[in-house]
């Protein structure tokens, strides 16, 4: 079974590796016009929503469909028989590398879409729409996890943050070298395969993660330059957002610039 998850991701990284394409053309964030009513355009934008939301509705059917829930308690109970001492927090720290490597490229000098302080506010309204949809739907759905602990499986949330930033960084550096969202997409892939081996989530809970934090993202990129206009009024930005980590404290320093 274990085949079965590396293969499953591996698949989700070559197809996300070129997500960046479906994305195409983006809206500029410093001079944001009316979208264009060309047809073609439009197919763009509805493409690029193919993949995270099939990989949602997929988790979502397990939830109510039998077969797809068989295939998942399967899953589970052959990672019990061939694993049954696998016990790592590994993931609970993993999920943020993706953070991590989204600002360390940044003070390394790779070339990257935007500038540290809209790639704060992307990051931060990316983790607001994925936080408040995946948070309502542990409620809604209540799906007991494989181990008991509570009904809050449906979705991941370790998987939908992971992917979520692993998504920021095909958007932010994929142009410069696809060697950066593959990085991030494998990382994501491991956490979501140690939630299925520490069995807190069903294979499916994991996929629909995958599928709501992709999706976060590229709604936060396709609405922010709507809102950073709106805030700013077509004014350039004097205020920038520095990210500050000094031993147990961590946090984002602000400097404005006075006009």
């Amino acid at each position: 079974m274990h085949k079965l998850l590396i293969r499953f991701f591996t698949l989700l990284i070559a197809i996300s590796g070129y997500g960046h394409a479906f994305a195409q053309p983006e809206v500029d964030i410093d001079s944001v016009t009316t979208l264009s009513s060309d047809t073609t355009n439009q197919a763009i934008q509805v493409k690029q929503f193919i993949l995270p939301v099939s990989l949602a509705s997929y988790g979502l059917a397990a939830v109510y469909i039998k077969p797809i829930r068989r295939l998942d308690k399967a899953i589970t109970e052959g990672i019990y028989r061939h694993h049954k001492t696998f016990d790592t927090d590994v993931d609970d720290y993993l999920r943020y590398a993706p953070v991590a490597m989204l600002y360390g490229f940044k003070l390394a000098g790779v070339r990257s879409k935007h500038g540290v302080a809209d790639q704060t506010a992307l990051l931060l309204l990316s983790a607001a729409i994925n936080t408040a949809g995946t948070g309502i739907l542990k409620r809604v759905v209540g799906r007991e996890r494989p181990n008991g602990f509570d009904n809050k499986s449906y979705p991941s949330g370790h998987a939908s943050f992971v992917f979520m930033a692993a998504e920021m960084i095909n958007r932010e550096y994929g142009e410069t070298s696809v060697i950066y969202p593959i990085i991030a997409y494998s990382i994501a892939m491991a956490t979501g395969i140690s939630r299925v081996y520490n069995k807190a989530h069903w294979f499916s809970d994991v996929v629909a993660g995958a599928g709501y934090g992709i999706l976060a993202t590229r709604l936060s990129y396709l609405a922010y330059p709507h809102i950073r206009k709106l805030l700013m009024h077509g004014k350039s930005s004097n205020l920038v957002l520095v990210p500050n980590i000094q031993g147990n404290y961590k946090g984002i320093s602000m400097v404005y610039k006075f006009p």
